[in-house]
């Protein structure tokens, strides 16, 4: 009776449901259910297309085929009919690259800074072990091996809380943070960006960004700034953010997007 009106054997029946791939159990007013041996058997069947985590099944010409995952950042665009879709460059939309929170570091450094893309550098909940010191952002064009101390146009404009207002200048780097200190509550917060493509060779690298600090005195400001590399138009693959003296600690994390 168990195999009547089907081509299995009875003994094959009785394997079928020891390994719970028996069939799907159809209930009135209620969807099916399959057994988890079922999916387990789709799962396995699928492996043999793809076993890479993240990997992406998509109908080719003639049979179904494995696409596998991408750079971060990057969407998967379609190509109209008849045509496999591809991964593209996320023109427009920011992509986080690097995230870290870390305690009482000298510097963070990243290097290979790939070209094509803005950049921008988020720093939060910065703060110093010493008093009245400077957060400094250097470049690199030789991936980190020796940093650029010099030869930079930089400008700040500092508004503060009391009214004080000033504008400063220095060539030594890039001054994302004019004042961190150490008393409870002194952080800084702000965004460093690129604003150019750091692979160009013809022309100089411009940079702007702003912060809002709290000074060893109290006073609350807010730092706006631009900057560019004045020495020559080589390209830059690495940056490098560090603080004057002492140590630091807070979360940095690296952004990016495609430039058009």
């Amino acid at each position: 009776e168990m195999s009547k009106g089907f081509p299995q054997q009875p003994s094959d029946i009785l394997m079928m449901a020891m390994l719970g791939t028996m069939g799907p159990l159809q209930f009135t007013n209620a969807p099916e259910m399959r057994s988890v041996g079922e999916r387990d058997e789709v799962s396995l069947a699928l492996d043999l297309l793809a076993r890479t985590h993240g990997s992406l099944i998509v109908r080719g010409l003639d049979i179904w085929e494995a696409l596998a995952p991408s750079t971060p950042g990057y969407f998967l665009t379609t190509q109209g009919p008849g045509l496999d879709p591809t991964w593209t460059p996320g023109t427009g939309a920011w992509g986080i690259v690097d995230s870290h929170t870390f305690v009482n570091e000298f510097e963070r450094e990243y290097l290979n800074v790939a070209g094509g893309f803005e950049h921008q550098w988020v720093y939060s909940d910065i703060k110093a072990d010493n008093p009245d010191v400077i957060l400094w952002a250097h470049i690199s064009q030789d991936g980190g091996a020796t940093w650029k101390l010099g030869n930079y146009r930089f400008m700040g404009r500092i508004e503060g809380h009391t009214g004080l207002m000033f504008s400063y200048t220095t060539g030594l780097g890039i001054k994302l943070v004019r004042k961190l200190g150490n008393n409870p509550g002194q952080v800084a917060n702000g965004v460093f960006q690129t604003v150019s493509d750091l692979s160009g060779t013809t022309n100089k690298k411009h940079f702007h960004g702003w912060d809002t600090e709290l000074d060893d005195a109290g006073v609350f400001h807010m730092n706006r700034y631009a900057a560019i590399y004045d020495n020559d138009d080589d390209p830059i693959n690495a940056v490098r953010i560090q603080v004057s003296a002492g140590l630091f600690s807070g979360t940095i994390s690296l952004w990016r997007r495609k430039l058009p």
